[in-house]
């Protein structure tokens, strides 16, 4: 591939290569971009394949990347590739926003229960269905952490009835418009029984220091104000969920 096909730095290139393995042969590498306007690329490495992104905060996203693997949150894992780039390995076809309504089925929303409890912990937003990867075996995880620490710190501690509609509109509600389910009750008990272990067991978790330190002032206080139950949260998604059908 010559030089000017690569979209990315030779620091990037270099970098890549060492994440890559031993064997890596740049010139071999194939890029696909994967949106018009923002630097994401697909890059095909002899057998792997990897997402290659500069986002708008890449050290943002690397510690975002490391409380969810922390608290042991299906995600994809991120790298530092060069300075403002990052990667990831590209575990999956489709996202929610593309995936074939034959693959769909109500199981999901059990795990879009855990996503939410796990998206409430760090104040996600930006939880749309594009930032819902769905991977080869049917599981689904979050990408672009770019959202994470941003809901308002003040409407999760006085208004969290707010927040907490805010993730199920887009946590269950787009996702049942989008695939039309047709039983809304099984839907909804199966992402609350996602929801609330999940919630109850990353509730528990306490960062260890060294990772702790690494993050700011105000992303600590975001893992820290939200002290509520799981039930007392499933009350609420009770009662926005019977607003919602009346």
């Amino acid at each position: 591939m010559p030089d000017s096909a690569c979209p990315v730095p030779v620091s990037v290139v270099d970098a890549l290569a060492r994440v890559v393995g031993p064997d890596a042969t740049p010139e071999s590498w194939r890029w696909e971009a994967l949106a018009a306007t923002n630097p994401v690329y697909r890059l095909s490495a002899d057998e792997a394949v990897w997402i290659v992104k500069r986002p708008k905060d890449a050290d943002k996203d690397l510690r975002v990347d490391a409380v969810l693997a922390e608290f042991g949150v299906p995600h994809c894992a991120a790298v530092a590739v060069g300075e403002g780039w990052i990667a990831m390995r590209d575990v999956g076809d489709d996202s929610l926003e593309s995936l074939d309504p034959a693959r769909y089925h109500v199981g999901l929303f059990d795990q879009l229960g855990t996503l939410a409890a796990s998206a409430l912990r760090l104040g996600m937003r930006d939880r749309k269905l594009a930032n819902i990867l769905v991977t080869r075996d049917g599981s689904l995880m979050h990408i672009d952490y770019e959202g994470g620490f941003r809901a308002g710190v003040l409407t999760r501690m006085l208004r969290p009835h707010r927040y907490y509609r805010y993730l199920m509109t887009r946590l269950f509600f787009d996702v049942v418009q989008h695939f039309g389910e047709g039983d809304l009750d099984a839907a909804f008990a199966r992402f609350k029984s996602g929801f609330g272990p999940e919630w109850a067991r990353i509730s528990r978790l306490r960062l260890p220091h060294e990772l702790a330190a690494r993050l700011h002032a105000r992303e600590r206080v975001h893992l820290a104000c939200e002290r509520r139950s799981a039930g007392r949260i499933c009350v609420h998604l009770d009662r926005i969920f019977a607003a919602h059908r009346h």
